[in-house]
Parts: structure tokens; C-alpha cells; sequence
């Protein structure tokens, strides 16, 4: 038996689907799942975990839900591994460009070096005994939108095999992690977007079996200014 749902949350259109006598139940706790995950980390809902530790930046520490110190603590792990290459309190930047928005503009080097001081995953302090984090600099702001998708199909994967689950796509938009093989027992095909074709033109397809495929294109998310 195949159930299926879509929605849009995380910024991004989410489709789960899954096979078996369990798959409407499993699918929607995984919904659930990811909802919760969103109303926790997304910097567009305002009672928000990110939100509250970015309001309260050079205030001192924030109280927060174990599943965002969880992703917060994961992604400080990668901004120190990469050196910053990878930095969840990427926000000001992010926020100056205002790529997706009515804003959207090529800031000037002035504004972008004064916005990248501002950046820094070395002025973010973590207290797991009492899951606080606190940002030392007053203009400093997080945004998990690197990694909190991953986390999220981890957890509606977890959720899907605790319910017996053994075939499944949980697809979050660019990130896909695939649950055994298709009904047909064959392996899962992915098709990786040509970037220069319409939607759909795939330019070279991979297959899985029990593994996420994640793909980022600069294509997705843009604007044009002078013909750049």
C-alpha cells in the first residue's frame, strides 16, 4: 500500500511517501514531526527557538528544546570543522543580500565586510547540562537552514521505522533520504537537475538504496542585476 502527502514547510515543498500497511500513520506523524521541527528552528516563525536566541544576542543565555541545541551543537561542530566555511550565524549576511525577497541587492564591499564582522561561530556558547546557548555579540543571529532539513528527514525516518517501515521517499526539497529499495525491489533512481535546462532535464541520475541524496543549486534561489 503507498500513502502519500505534500505541504509546504521549512521553505521548501515536502513529499513523504511510504509503502506498507502502516504508511497513512507513518506519514503523518512524520508531517507532525517535521511541523514541530519548523515551528522550532525556522528564523520565519516568531515564537521560535532561533528566533528567541537571536532577540536575546549579548543578553546572556536562552532555555531552548533539546532537538535545536541538538542541531545547534551539530552545526557549531561543522563551522569548526570547515573553519567557518559552514556557519550557522550566517543571518546578517544572508539578510543583507535578501535573496527570495522584494529587497534582493548586490550590497557594496563596505556593507558586506561591516555585516561579515557580525559573523562568527566562535562567539556562540553552548551549556548542554542546561540546554542554553547564548550568542556573545549583540548582532550576531543563527540560521539552521544548512542543516535543520537533514535533521528533520532523519527524524521522519526514525519515526518511520519505528512503525515498521521498510520502503519510503522522504523528499524535503533538494533533500532526499530514500528507505530501502522501490516496491519493485529494484534501487531508487535520482535524477540530479541540469542546472542550464528546464525543470526536469536531469543530467545524470543516481541510484540508492537506504541513503540521503542532497543536492544545493545557486540556480534555485537568485536574482539578476545587470544581466548577472
Amino acid at each position: 500500500t503507498e500513502y502519500k502527502v505534500s505541504g509546504f514547510m521549512l521553505g521548501t515543498v515536502v513529499e513523504l511517501t511510504a509503502y506498507g500497511s502502516q504508511a497513512q500513520a507513518a506519514v503523518n506523524a512524520g508531517m507532525d514531526r517535521i511541523r514541530e521541527i519548523e515551528g522550532l528552528m525556522s528564523v520565519n516563525i516568531t515564537e521560535s527557538d532561533i528566533n528567541s536566541i537571536n532577540q536575546n544576542a549579548g543578553r546572556g543565555p536562552v532555555k531552548i528544546h533539546e532537538d535545536t541545541f541538538n542541531v545547534i551543537q551539530r552545526g557549531l561542530y561543522y563551522s569548526k570543522k570547515t573553519n567557518g566555511a559552514f556557519d550557522i550565524s550566517i543571518l546578517p549576511l544572508v539578510k543583507l543580500w535578501g535573496i527570495g525577497t522584494d529587497q534582493a541587492r548586490v550590497p557594496d564591499e563596505q556593507e558586506i565586510l561591516r555585516v561579515l564582522s557580525m559573523v562568527g561561530y566562535e562567539n556562540i556558547v553552548l551549556n548542554p547540562k542546561s540546554l542554553e546557548v547564548e550568542l556573545t555579540r549583540e548582532d550576531m543571529a543563527l540560521d539552521l537552514g544548512g542543516i535543520a532539513k537533514g535533521y528533520a528527514a532523519d527524524e521522519v525516518g526514525r519515526i518511520f521505522r519505528q512503525r515498521g517501515i521498510k520502503n519510503a521517499i522522504i523528499n524535503l526539497g533538494g533533500d532526499i533520504l530514500l528507505m530501502g529499495n522501490r516496491p519493485d525491489n529494484t534501487p531508487w533512481k535520482v535524477g540530479i537537475q541540469n542546472p542550464f535546462e528546464t525543470k526536469g532535464q536531469y543530467m545524470a541520475k543516481v541510484e540508492v538504496k537506504n541513503k540521503a541524496v542532497v543536492t544545493s543549486g545557486d540556480y534555485e534561489r537568485y536574482f539578476e542585476q545587470k544581466g548577472i
